[in-house]
């Protein structure tokens, strides 16, 4: 982190700062964002991930964006606590197997940014399983073979073969 040094006193036309005591650091770098996954991205499915930045200007906040898989976002600014906002922008967006990992880039007014990477470990569901013979009567002692097969939606894992025998 870069240099902290308390500022000793503090003017601005229009503003008090007498019912409040208040500790101002100023820092040359900008504070990283926070990325965090809702859930599991499944290749098929809607994913939807945040990606939050702390700061202290409400009238001038800074702007976050996100590279890596296209989708929509949806800004929200909270008050955490006395002079403390949080900026959150959700991002959505439709899964895919090529989805390999997201950025968040937080950008302030003066020039100030940082970024986060976040793998995605995307999930591939299957799509059909089949068997190559249905049991209906099994005989003890007597070997049965099936082969039961399981293609997925994605390219890498395209079809899984089993020999069973009974």
């Amino acid at each position: 982190m870069g240099r902290q040094e308390p500022i000793t006193s503090y003017h601005s036309l229009g503003h008090s700062f007498n019912d409040k005591t208040c500790q101002l650091i100023v820092s040359d770098q900008a504070q990283e964002p926070q990325l965090s996954i809702i859930g599991i991205p499944t290749v098929g499915e809607e994913g939807r991930l945040t990606c939050s930045v702390r700061h202290t200007c409400a009238s001038a906040p800074p702007e976050l964006i996100l590279n890596g898989i296209p989708g929509t976002n949806v800004i929200r600014d909270t008050l955490v606590s006395d002079w403390i906002w949080e900026r959150t922008a959700e991002h959505t967006w439709a899964v895919k197997e090529e989805d390999q990992s997201v950025r968040c880039t937080v950008r302030y007014r003066a020039g100030q940014e940082a970024t986060r990477e976040l793998k995605l470990n995307v999930e591939c569901p299957y799509d059909q399983i089949t068997m190559t013979e249905r049991l209906i009567e099994a005989t003890e002692g007597v070997a049965k073979s099936v082969v039961c097969s399981v293609s997925y939606k994605c390219k890498i894992r395209k079809i899984n073969r089993a020999l069973v025998e009974f």
